[in-house]
């Protein structure tokens, strides 16, 4: 029995094993993973370990606030995905902090570099930062449903003089929120950090509601 082979059946048979092939090995492929950790510049911005202290000085009233490091945690999270999103590891560093004024440092690595500062009372709301914002300062201005929420960088000031203390490139990191309606919050909050790098936090101010109060950096010691 004579077989007759047609021009091109070859080809197409290799053709088509070559496409099962190509799409039985992506299959099989593993996600893609991506990595981000906290650069060792960012670090010095927001990463401090215990032994850490800061005196703040309450310019209202005249008594002193401690606030000092009571742990600090480094540690990768993970972030599966799904088939279309890349496995991702990513830095944390969570800096616990005792006192009235400000709980602790969240930073993350996920992208970009990433801090929220937990105040106290937390209705003031957080501040936060990241290396992006630093390296291209910003000031936010929103407004939505008549309330005003701005946030961001209000200032860079090159020299500014603490109790005595003279310190430079000095970030003024501010949160603005203001609203016609009363709520839980008030009418009105701004809270808003001096901040130095290896330094940390040189002034903080608490505005709710016409009761403003300025704590500023007396002594310190850091520990990174």
């Amino acid at each position: 029995m004579k077989t007759t082979v047609y021009p091109g059946t070859s080809l197409s048979l290799a053709f088509l094993t070559f496409v099962a092939m190509t799409l039985l090995l992506s299959s099989c492929k593993k996600k893609e993973q991506t990595n981000f950790y906290i650069s060792v510049e960012y670090k010095g911005w927001s990463c401090y370990k215990t032994g850490s202290y800061w005196v703040y000085l309450n310019e209202k009233t005249g008594t002193q606030d401690c606030t000092w490091v009571k742990t600090d945690t480094n540690y990768i999270q993970i972030h599966h995905g799904d088939e279309e999103d890349p496995v991702r590891y990513y830095e944390i560093f969570r800096t616990e902090v005792s006192g009235d004024l400000y709980t602790g440092y969240y930073t993350e690595a996920s992208g970009d570099e990433y801090t929220s500062v937990n105040l106290v009372p937390t209705y003031l709301k957080d501040i936060s930062f990241s290396l992006s914002l630093l390296q291209n300062p910003n000031f936010r201005h929103t407004i939505y449903h008549e309330t005003i929420e701005n946030a961001g960088v209000a200032d860079v000031y090159q020299e500014e003089t603490v109790n005595g203390h003279s310190f430079s490139n000095v970030y003024d990191i501010r949160h603005e929120w203001f609203s016609q309606y009363l709520n839980s919050l008030g009418d009105s909050l701004i809270a808003s950090i001096h901040l130095v790098k290896n330094i940390g936090i040189i002034k903080l101010r608490k505005y709710k509601e016409g009761a403003d109060t300025t704590w500023s950096l007396l002594r310190w010691k850091v520990v990174q």
